[in-house]
């Protein structure tokens, strides 16, 4: 299902709603909330919490000042002339809620890796209270080593009002004159060295109320198109076309609100999922992307050039950010066979002894769960795979599952071309010579898989190859490449 929203004659790129679905249903997904996350929630007053505007004239009006819309301006000189209590009272009136509606309850009910706000009320809290699950209420002055290790918590990137006391008033609440504070003032942070580590892992990145007017987004997204195509906005349903245009630069744009994204959980029963209700299978076994974050170093390149070894936690990474050290090249024909299995094709991926075929299929299975596609590597070569492979197709769940060497397993190959799996595709690598040998037993599956080799590189990709052997100084002496 695709949705294309134009407006005034604009239209923006169709955004895949399986593919978001998919995505924020792995338990892996990032929660990005700003103000307009907040509308139709009651505060102690009965009201909806202010925006900076009519916070900075609460605020001038309550200090005796003239009206002011600058909260900058009118925080500032209150905190130096006049009663902290006074203040921390109205900002507790406005910005403790008491009441959340059952869409933020819904969005909420997702089970995502993490959250993060700019926003001071506790609407995340106490939508998930309402779940029957308890979040960790955290601001950028707590220690992220004490938190970082669970995903339930909310980071408030301005502060957070609810159980805030005076003295926060000078370094945790943020008052700035925009509903987030400065792009340099979180950059600066301990937690944002973790923000960009959840960038890096997360299956998507989903901001609900989002202005780009409020933060630098650049300095958010790296520029790294990776995160882009990971990245969502959901924006009110009457957003212009000028407040989207930009945002269109940096992910997908879903001018649908609060509540059009709570009927997308609720109708695709996110709201019902259950992380732990995992189906068992003995010998495919689900990739999870490795949350280990260590650098690699030039003896691990070096093993890896020569022996072809490197461990899980790196092929994960490589997509995900600029090497700085460069040791993997990320070829362009990985993100064209995703492309092939993400529109319902099985694929054969081929190579001479050596070349890489291995690594590829690696570097396929790493991608394809980075955006949300739950894939099964054969691990165990005696365990009963024939019906494993019929406990996922029992499953509703579009599933990919990657076979080393299928020459080894043709008799899986036999039995998905006998059960024809709606919900499953293959990827699966041979050897040409093997594969060759094998031609004629795929002739019964003439046409049910795309054949792609990878003996090959680009020739960017030769010149990335020339940067790794240079970086680890395996040419000897000074030797260059001649051209």
């Amino acid at each position: 299902m695709d949705l294309g929203i134009g407006t005034e004659g604009l239209s923006r790129e169709a955004v895949s709603l399986e593919s978001f679905i998919s995505r924020i249903s792995t338990g892996k997904a990032v929660l990005f909330t700003g103000a307009g996350f907040s509308l139709n929630t009651k505060n102690l007053e009965d009201k909806e919490p202010p925006l900076a505007k009519d916070l900075a004239n609460k605020i001038a009006l309550l200090g005796g000042m003239e009206p002011s819309d600058n909260l900058m301006y009118a925080s500032d000189y209150y905190l130096t002339y006049k009663d902290k209590a006074e203040l921390l009272k109205l900002l507790k009136n406005n910005f403790v809620l008491n009441e959340v509606s059952e869409n933020h309850v819904s969005i909420c009910s997702v089970p995502w890796k993490r959250s993060y706000t700019t926003n001071y009320d506790n609407a995340i809290e106490l939508s998930n209270r309402k779940n029957g699950k308890n979040i960790e209420s955290l601001s950028t002055d707590d220690d992220p080593n004490d938190y970082i290790h669970i995903s339930d918590i909310c980071l408030h990137i301005n502060g957070r009002i609810e159980n805030s006391t005076i003295n926060d008033l000078d370094s945790n609440i943020k008052l700035s004159n925009s509903s987030y504070i400065s792009a340099d003032c979180f950059i600066g942070s301990n937690w944002f060295y973790h923000f960009k580590r959840d960038l890096e892992s997360c299956t998507a990145l989903v901001f609900v109320g989002y202005s780009l007017y409020d933060l630098d987004i650049q300095k958010f997204l790296f520029n790294n198109p990776s995160i882009k195509d990971r990245t969502y906005f959901i924006t009110r349903e009457d957003a212009s076309h000028e407040e989207t245009y930009f945002l269109g630069k940096f992910g997908h744009v879903l001018s649908i609100g609060v509540d059009g994204f709570a009927d997308l959980v609720r109708e695709n029963r996110l709201d019902n999922l259950d992380m732990t209700d995992q189906e068992y299978t003995e010998s495919l076994v689900k990739y999870e992307n490795s949350s280990d974050q260590i650098d690699i170093r030039d003896a691990e390149v070096e093993r890896f050039i020569l022996h072809g070894d490197i461990k899980q936690s790196h092929i994960d990474r490589a997509f995900s950010i600029n090497q700085s050290t460069p040791y993997l090249i990320n070829r362009s024909s990985v993100q064209e066979v995703c492309d092939l299995i993400k529109a319902g094709n099985n694929v054969s991926v081929v190579s001479e002894l050596g070349n890489g075929k291995s690594i590829f299929l690696k570097n396929i299975v790493a991608n394809l769960t980075k955006n949300g596609i739950d894939v099964f590597v054969l691990e165990d070569d005696e365990g009963d795979y024939l019906k494993d492979l019929d406990t996922l197709n029992s499953l509703s769940k579009r599933t990919v599952i990657a076979v080393d060497d299928y020459d080894k397993y043709v008799g899986l190959i036999r039995h998905f071309d006998a059960v024809k799996p709606q919900n499953i595709n293959l990827i699966i690598t041979s050897r040409t010579s093997e594969h060759e040998r094998h031609r004629q037993e795929f002739s019964l599956f003439e046409g049910k898989f795309l054949e792609v080799s990878v003996d090959l590189l680009k020739k960017d990709e030769v010149q990335y190859f020339v940067n790794i052997i240079d970086n680890i100084g395996l040419w000897g002496g000074d030797r260059k490449l001649e051209p």
